[in-house]
């Protein structure tokens, strides 16, 4: 870096700029002062000029800078700084690192490849450590692929760890991402005791801290859904809270719909959990129960998915149509609507106020046929159709059965 501002400066310094001739100088050129510097100063006036050299710091030691500046007076607006430990800083006097970029505005760097626009070589940083030769090792990349377009990034491995698309899709282990984000191999969650805040239109997925580890799905209003293992594959734990519960877990209350609570007057039984061979636990002392009425619950929920079921029928010209009188809208009379205001040219302000009709319907004693609510002609067949829900009566006499109570249930213990 030294041997190439050195080369400069006398670049510089000895090419011909209409004041002096070129020269050839064989050996070094030594400037020597307090502070030595080379001022570039344009004959014409508004030409930029630039200064170049040693500004020390008055300490007598070795820690001066080396600086390029703008202007005629060295010292004064430096731009680029070379410190005594070889860190160089473009907007900024004091380096920490080997190459600091400041501004008080935005900063960017730009790394241009092809700038001839011809060819297709990458744009990026390739990241070295020391080995053990001396050489150094590679130790990763980031770059623009240009003949993919996408942005790569690679680790120790050097194989592509990160690809960016076009599109913005990230890959993790691929470069050609199909979504958002696509991974290719497994991810793995922290586990956590619930899920964090709720923020609108955004779920979570995230791994509860049981033992074992289950997998959740939280949505936007906070609802919990058990993904793995399923409650109704292997019974997750029952959460009970007491005393004077009135609630249980989400997680049963989902999957068997109602559970009803019972007290018992001081006395602590197992009756109410032997039909099931249910156990029971006490939560703080509380004298509450638990019974799973299985067959009303599975029952009722059988009933209410029959009558939300329809029924079609044929019916009948004379019950498909119905009678309804003719009306037309008459005026019984205005009302005042707001007022209206008006200036004539001495100023004087006049008000009026607004009326409105006043109407309502009467019949005409003419009627006319129309379609019942929930009829339709069928064009094909040339009949009426009635469409309609399933009546309690016809539920009744369905004989409904409820499904025999899954055998974890049966032994499920209470937590």
């Amino acid at each position: 870096m030294k041997k190439l501002i050195v080369a400069f400066i006398f670049s510089l310094v000895f090419a011909s700029n209409g004041l002096c001739d070129e020269k050839t100088i064989a050996g070094n050129v030594r400037l020597y002062s307090e502070d030595p510097a080379l001022i570039f100063d344009g004959s014409t006036a508004s030409d930029t000029d630039y200064w170049m050299g040693l500004v020390a710091d008055e300490g007598g030691d070795d820690n001066d800078l080396f600086q390029i500046g703008k202007g005629t007076t060295p010292g004064t607006t430096p731009k680029i700084t070379l410190d005594k430990d070889g860190n160089v800083g473009i907007g900024t006097v004091s380096p920490q690192v080997e190459l600091e970029v400041s501004s008080t505005g935005n900063t960017i760097l730009d790394i241009v490849a092809d700038s001839d626009g011809n060819g297709t070589n990458d744009a990026g940083i390739r990241f070295w450590s020391n080995g053990p030769t001396g050489t150094g090792t590679q130790t990763g990349d980031f770059r623009y692929d240009e003949s993919s377009g996408v942005v790569l990034v690679k680790g120790s491995g050097l194989g592509t760890d990160i690809a960016i698309d076009s599109s913005g899709n990230v890959g993790i282990g691929t470069v050609s991402p199909n979504q958002l984000l696509t991974v290719e191999n497994s991810i793995s969650l922290k586990e956590i005791a619930d899920a964090n805040a709720d923020t609108a239109a955004y779920g979570q997925i995230w791994v509860h801290n049981t033992a074992p580890n289950e997998l959740w799905f939280t949505d936007d209003a906070g609802t919990d859904t058990q993904i793995s293992p399923h409650p109704l594959d292997a019974p997750p734990s029952l959460y009970v809270y007491g005393p004077g519960i009135d609630w249980i877990g989400k997680r049963i209350q989902k999957y068997l719909g109602v559970i009803f609570w019972q007290t018992i007057d001081g006395v602590v039984t197992e009756e109410l959990f032997a039909d099931y061979n249910l156990r029971r636990k006490d939560v703080e002392g509380h004298k509450d129960k638990i019974k799973l009425d299985w067959d009303t619950v599975q029952l009722a929920k059988l009933r209410a998915a029959k009558m939300q079921e329809v029924v079609v029928e044929e019916i009948t010209t004379k019950d498909a149509l119905e009678s309804i009188e003719i009306t037309r809208d008459v005026q019984i009379g205005t009302k005042t609507d707001g007022y209206s205001y008006a200036v004539d040219k001495d100023g004087n302000i006049a008000v009026m106020e607004k009326t409105v009709p006043v109407m309502t319907k009467q019949g005409t004693g003419k009627f006319e046929k129309r379609l019942k609510n929930g009829v339709s002609f069928d064009s094909e067949t040339g009949k009426f159709i009635h469409k309609r829900q399933m009546t309690e009566d016809e539920v009744d006499v369905l004989s409904l059965k409820a499904p025999e109570m899954p055998g974890w249930m049966k032994t499920w213990a209470l937590k």
